[in-house]
């Protein structure tokens, strides 16, 4: 059986009880939060230098308001970090950036637990 359910969209903690004809000792419930806010803090990386004009980037998470991130980089001369399509979600390993990489452009954004992202934040790497 579907029954249908208008969630909450208010923020907060909720519970949700589905009882069938009556049946309270077969009931069952949820409990589950509403999450709409952005995080509060906005996405970072730090860009290590790892010597031979190579650097690493690491992007800093801060579970639970930036539990994720997504980023991209490139040429900074055509390198746009408008389009979503280009970015890709950040796996534990850094990103490495030989020397020939640079100068370069990373672009980061990062999601909380719910799915509610920060702005684009744009870090330009010379050359070293």
């Amino acid at each position: 059986m579907t029954v249908a359910v208008v969630l909450p969209k208010v923020e907060g903690r909720h519970l949700l009880c589905a009882v069938n004809d009556g049946d309270l000792a077969g009931a069952a419930s949820v409990l589950f939060d509403v999450d709409i806010t952005p995080p509060r803090f906005p996405a970072s990386a730090d860009v290590e230098d790892i010597g031979d004009g190579a650097v690493v980037v690491r992007p800093h998470l801060v579970p639970p308001e930036i539990s994720t991130v997504r980023f991209t980089w490139g040429d900074p001369a055509t390198l746009s970090c408008d389009h979503d399509a280009e970015f890709q979600d950040f796996f534990i390993v850094p990103l490495t950036l030989m020397a020939a990489d640079l100068p370069a452009r990373y672009c980061i954004y990062g999601l909380d637990d719910a799915g509610n992202r920060t702005d684009v934040t744009t870090i330009e790497i010379p050359k070293r």
